[in-house]
């Protein structure tokens, strides 16, 4: 072989080469696409069953899950957020079921102030000694005690309407019997 059938099937080497490592990375990133495919469906899946639950009335139960799902989470970020890719890959499942579990539980009402939450979150979330805190876990603890509130007061506006609805019904029967001894 000459020199310059020598550079030609180098360079013929080096491009197969190449075309075979990003045959592979492509490879890989379709199951990396696979993987968070499949994570966002286990995340709606997920939420859904939980949202389902406190439909049931499994409100405890609800909250329990999502609780240990919490514990999880802020686990995982601890022990391995500071790895690059590993941190982001196994915590994004449960941070989407989580939040979409969350939303909508009440925290936040208004425009105004789940804007003001937000920045304030985002902003107490990169203090380094706040950073290390379970703020999954405490938010669903949050977000528990909010729904238990509003059912406590539901609760008594329904005790109320029942005793209102049984004065107006006790006023109607004797209005209906003054009327009939009138017309009677």
């Amino acid at each position: 072989m000459n020199e310059e059938e020598q550079q030609q099937f180098e360079e013929l080497e080096e491009e197969r080469t190449h075309n075979e490592y990003f045959g592979e990375l492509k490879e890989i990133g379709g199951i990396i696409a696979t993987a968070r495919e499949h994570q966002i469906k286990s995340a709606f899946q997920l939420a859904g069953h939980l949202n389902s639950l406190i439909k049931e009335g499994h409100v405890t139960t609800a909250f329990l899950i999502a609780l240990a799902l919490a514990g999880a989470k802020d686990g995982w970020d601890w022990t391995f957020g500071k790895i690059p890719i590993v941190g982001l890959i196994g915590g994004t499942c449960i941070s989407l079921a989580l939040f979409l579990f969350l939303w909508g539980k009440g925290m936040f009402k208004k425009g105004k102030i789940k804007m003001a939450r937000l920045i304030l979150v985002l902003f107490f979330d990169n203090i380094p000694l706040i950073k290390n805190l379970p703020t999954n876990t405490l938010m669903v603890l949050y977000a528990w005690h909010v729904v238990k509130k509003r059912a406590r007061e539901a609760e008594e506006k329904l005790k109320d309407l029942q005793e209102k609805t049984g004065q107006t019904l006790e006023g109607l029967e004797s209005e209906e019997m003054e009327l009939e001894e009138e017309y009677a």
